[in-house]
């Protein structure tokens, strides 16, 4: 019996799994400009103010997407996150409304210059590179 438990200890730490493991991310697919990224999903509290906080790069054609409870005035901000990125608000309807560069570790705020109901962070200069601009629909956002 031990022999199983451990055998199925084992398959389980191949594949990345453990008892208290979380569940994988929500992915989602956005395009915009005829660029594609691939979006880890932040929409529960903890997940939105913790965002990429500690984390020190992310992927060329990876993005964390923040699904807003409602547009608003949205402000992000870069403390304690070490790579620098780029932000994209974008409108309830996919509407981009501003892209700005953010720097690691900064406290300065970054705002919408009208309600947001998404935020789309990715590598610094990654979304500008991709032809995302105001006024630029995004397609695959989730609601």
């Amino acid at each position: 019996m031990l022999g199983i438990f451990l055998r199925c200890l084992a398959a389980a730490a191949a594949l990345g799994l453990s008892a208290g493991s979380a569940p994988a991310a929500e992915t989602v697919r956005l395009e915009a400009a005829g660029s594609v990224l691939e979006a880890e999903v932040a929409r529960s509290r903890a997940q939105l103010e913790r965002g990429l906080m500690g984390r020190p790069a992310l992927p060329e054609g990876r993005a964390m997407l923040f699904v807003f409870p409602h547009p608003s005035g949205w402000c992000m901000w870069m403390k304690d996150t070490p790579a620098p990125l780029s932000i994209a608000f974008v409108s309830e309807d996919g509407r981009v409304i501003s892209v700005e560069p953010m720097q690691p570790f900064s406290t300065r705020l970054h705002c919408p210059p009208e309600p947001a109901a998404y935020g789309i962070e990715a590598p610094a200069g990654s979304l500008e590179k991709r032809g995302l601009r105001p006024g630029v629909r995004v397609q695959g956002l989730p609601r």
